[in-house]
């Protein structure tokens, strides 16, 4: 760079990197070749852009009132998974009709999950139990896509499972930040901070957000993990009540059939032998038939209500965790708890990888019952 004339016109005895400091905001201007009118802009190019990420975090954490986002989510989070672990603990899966209707007395205090007076909500919205099994693999699809929408329940009507969904959809949202920084996640931050905003100060400000979010993702997905087998449980439990009353009304209709095949056989006395042989004939046919679809109908629900297949989700989380087979829910325990210590932020471990155990654990533990 030219080098600054003193006022007789002969150059000056220090370059401007002599006397630089990093930590200068108005070093771009002094580093930057041209005119003093360049220099100038170069400064106010790179104070604009680091002001446009400030207002750009502010927009993300801080709504309207200027109130904390990223507390008011933590504390929704904590009071589902407050109000999930009692409501769990009241239920019992041969009572199926207190999972369909809120309880009696609020579950959290006032102003709890989302600006309600209380988590006055079923487990579930509204579903026929003869969708019971389409019930469980919408549900786990809809999280593992981050999403609350087209959700399998005959109705919109409010539920734990709908405000569950809804608030991980809604933490995924939150962690990505405005445009033109769309492209940067609050959950992986200050990990891919860009050089030109590289800061000390600002890496310890965002290191401790992603330790909120991170917290955020693991209640998350401990509600998940206590919420998932205990409706497995009243799914396959629902799924076997609903066989036998089908097969006891079936059984039922026979008899009316066969007592009405009585009376059709007194009216048709004048019929020949030959004729009703071939009406019992037909009877017995489609008892055996209706007998027939209801074991049938039967078998298949139970199998698919108890039969967990593997699919490319389970290879995943299984491979992740270091498991070839499905482990016991003990086992599963010991494992997250070991892997957790290794791969948790505070710990040493990458944000990445503990999201990555997180998910591994909530899909695996939905499998096993835990």
């Amino acid at each position: 760079m030219t080098n600054r004339q003193t006022k007789d016109g002969t150059p000056s005895s220090h370059s401007h990197g002599d006397r630089l400091n990093i930590g200068d905001w108005f070093v771009q201007g002094a580093v930057t070749e041209g005119s003093r009118k360049d220099q100038l802009a170069a400064v106010l190019q790179e104070l604009t852009a680091k002001s446009g990420f400030v207002r750009a975090l502010k927009e993300r954490l801080a709504d309207r009132q200027g109130a904390d986002r990223l507390e008011g989510m933590s504390r929704k989070i904590q009071s589902l998974k407050a109000a999930t672990r009692f409501r769990l603990g009241l239920l019992h899966v041969d009572r199926e009709a207190s999972w369909f209707r809120a309880p009696s007395q609020p579950t959290t205090p006032s102003g709890g999950l989302l600006g309600t007076s209380g988590l006055n909500e079923p487990v579930f919205a509204p579903y026929p139990p003869a969708d019971a099994d389409a019930i469980k693999s919408g549900l786990m699809q809809a999280w593992m896509e981050r999403r609350d929408t087209n959700l399998p329940f005959s109705s919109p009507a409010p539920c734990l499972w709908r405000s569950l969904l809804q608030l991980r959809r809604e933490l995924g949202e939150f962690c990505r930040l405005p445009a033109p920084y769309d492209r940067l996640s609050l959950a992986r931050l200050p990990d891919e901070l860009p050089s030109e905003l590289e800061s000390h100060a600002l890496r310890a400000f965002l290191a401790d957000i992603r330790r909120v979010v991170v917290q955020c993702e693991v209640d998350l997905g401990a509600c998940y993990a206590e919420l998932m087998p205990a409706c497995e449980k009243f799914w396959a439990a629902q799924l076997t009540r609903f066989a036998q009353q089908h097969a006891s009304t079936s059984s039922s209709e026979k008899g009316q059939s066969r007592s009405g095949a009585q009376g059709h056989a007194r009216a048709e006395s004048d019929s020949t032998p030959d004729q009703r042989q071939q009406t019992r004939d037909e009877h017995r046919r489609r008892n055996r038939q209706d007998a027939q679809q209801t074991r049938d109908q039967f078998a298949e629900r139970r199998k698919s209500a108890t039969k967990q297949p593997r699919t490319p989700g389970d290879a995943q989380a299984l491979s992740f965790m270091g498991f070839e087979e499905f482990p016991t829910s003990e086992e599963l325990r010991k494992r997250y708890l070991t892997l957790a210590k290794q791969m948790h932020p505070d710990h040493g471990g990458h944000e990445d990888s503990f999201k990555l155990l997180t998910k591994a654990y909530g899909h695996i533990a939905a499998k096993v019952g835990l």
